[in-house]
C-alpha cells in the first residue's frame, strides 16, 4: 500500500511538473533570463533563482573595482562560470556614475558583439591543428614585428620578433605571425576557416541567452584580401563574451562544450515552474577523429598554462594557485586613425589548471593608457586576485 502511495504521488507530481512548465514560452523564458543582467527588463509576478554564488560574486566586483580605479576604464564587467557543469556563479559589471563614481552597470553586455582581438588566437590555434595546416613547431618570420599585408600595417606588440615557431608566436602574441598563418593557410579556402566557427561552438546561441555573433562571409561586399590577416588576430569578426567564455570553457573541459546556465529556477506565486541542471547535450569541440582531437585539445591547455608562467600574460601567475588562459589587448577605434587609441583590455582562462574548477572573462574597456591598458595586466590583475581568493 505505501508503494503504490509513493508511486502515485511522484506520477501526480510528475503530471503537475509538466504542465506548470508548458506556461513558460521560449520567449518568457529568454526575457526572464536577460531581466538579470539588464535592468532595463522587468517581468512581474516572477521570481527567479539563479546559480551566481554570492561569495564569488563579491569577490568579483571588489577585484573588479580595484583595477577599474587603478587603471582609470570607464566600465568593465567580468563573467566566473563552473568548468564542470556550465552555471554561471558571478556576472557583475561595474560603470562610472556622472560624478565617476564606480557603480553597477545598469545591463552587462554578455550577449553583445565585441571584437575579441588577442583572444581568436586560441582558436587559430586549433583551426591550424585540426585542419593540418600547421603544427607548434612550424616556422614563420615576423620581419622584427612590422609587416604590410594587402596595403595593410600589421605590427606587435613588441617588435624585434623575427623567425618564430607556432609555440612561440602564441606564447608572445605575435599579431604578425598569426596574420601570415592564417592568410596563407585559408586564402584559398576560407570557408573552412570560416566553418570552424560553426565548429567550434561560436556560432552558437543557447537555451537561456540569446547571441548574435558577426562573422565575415566570403564573396560577400565585407570581404576582401585583409579579411582573413585581420581576422587572424581578432578583428574584423565580432563574438558574444558569453560565447568566448564557454568556448575557453569547452577547453578546459577536454574539448566538451557545456551550455551556460544562469536560471536555476523560475517560480510565480511561490511555487516552481521550472528548474534547470546541466545541459549535457552541448558540442564536441572537434571532430572526424576523436583521439587527434584530444591531443589537439591537450596541446592548447598546454599552451594556455604556458601563456600565464612564462609567456606574454606572465603578470597572471600566481604562487597560490595555477592559473591558465589569454589576454587580448583590442584597440576599438582604430578605424579612426587621428584620434587617440582607445582599448578594451581581456582576459579568458581557467584555473586551478591542472583540474579546472572555474573558467573566467573579464573584459575592462577604455583604461587610461598612461595607467596601463594591456590586458594581461588591466584585466589579468582581475583573474588573479579571484583566483587566489575562491581556489
Amino acid at each position: 500500500m505505501k508503494k503504490l502511495i509513493t508511486l502515485l504521488v511522484v506520477i501526480s507530481f510528475l503530471s503537475c511538473k509538466d504542465k506548470k512548465e508548458s506556461t513558460i514560452t521560449p520567449k518568457l523564458e529568454k526575457d526572464l533570463c536577460e531581466s538579470l543582467y539588464n535592468d532595463s527588463k522587468k517581468i512581474e509576478g516572477y521570481s527567479i533563482k539563479t546559480y551566481v554564488d554570492s561569495t564569488i560574486q563579491n569577490i568579483s566586483k571588489g577585484s573588479l573595482m580595484e583595477s577599474l580605479k587603478e587603471y582609470e576604464a570607464d566600465n568593465g564587467f567580468v563573467l566566473v562560470m563552473e568548468t564542470n557543469t556550465g552555471k554561471i556563479k558571478a556576472i557583475v559589471g561595474l560603470e562610472k556614475d556622472n560624478q565617476s563614481n564606480y557603480v553597477l552597470s545598469k545591463s552587462i553586455p554578455i550577449n553583445t558583439p565585441i571584437e575579441p582581438g588577442s583572444l581568436m588566437k586560441t582558436f587559430n590555434v586549433m583551426s591550424l591543428l585540426e585542419d593540418k595546416k600547421s603544427d607548434t613547431s612550424s616556422v614563420y618570420d615576423a620581419k622584427g614585428g612590422k609587416i604590410s599585408m594587402y596595403g595593410k600595417s600589421i605590427v606587435d606588440n613588441h617588435l624585434g620578433f623575427n623567425k618564430l615557431s607556432l609555440r612561440e608566436a602564441f606564447l608572445n602574441s605575435s599579431n604578425t605571425i598569426f596574420a601570415k598563418a592564417i592568410d596563407s593557410s585559408y586564402k584559398n579556402t576560407p570557408n573552412q576557416y570560416i566553418n570552424n566557427f560553426n565548429k567550434f561552438g561560436l556560432t552558437s546561441s543557447f537555451s537561456q541567452i540569446n547571441c548574435n555573433s558577426v562573422i565575415p562571409s566570403p564573396n560577400t561586399n565585407s570581404w576582401s584580401k585583409i579579411t582573413l590577416p585581420f581576422m587572424g588576430i581578432g578583428y574584423g569578426v565580432e563574438l558574444t563574451p558569453i560565447q568566448l567564455l564557454t568556448y575557453y570553457n569547452s577547453i578546459a573541459n577536454k574539448g566538451i562544450m557545456i551550455e551556460p546556465l544562469i536560471i536555476s529556477n523560475i517560480q510565480k506565486k511561490g511555487l516552481e515552474i521550472k528548474n534547470y541542471d546541466m545541459i549535457q547535450n552541448g558540442w564536441n569541440l572537434i571532430s572526424f577523429e576523436p583521439q587527434t582531437s584530444l591531443k589537439n585539445n591537450g596541446i592548447l591547455k598546454d599552451l594556455l598554462r604556458q601563456s600565464v608562467s612564462k609567456g606574454s600574460c606572465q603578470f597572471v601567475n600566481s604562487q597560490k594557485i595555477a592559473i591558465s588562459g589569454y589576454s587580448a589587448t583590442t584597440q576599438i577605434n582604430y578605424s579612426s586613425e587621428n584620434q587617440t587609441k582607445e582599448y578594451a583590455s581581456s582576459f579568458a582562462g581557467y584555473f586551478p589548471s591542472e583540474k579546472p574548477k572555474y573558467t573566467i572573462l573579464v573584459h575592462i574597456k577604455n583604461p587610461n593608457p598612461e595607467k596601463g591598458y594591456y590586458g594581461s595586466i588591466v584585466a589579468g590583475s582581475v583573474v588573479k586576485r579571484i583566483a587566489e581568493s575562491i581556489k
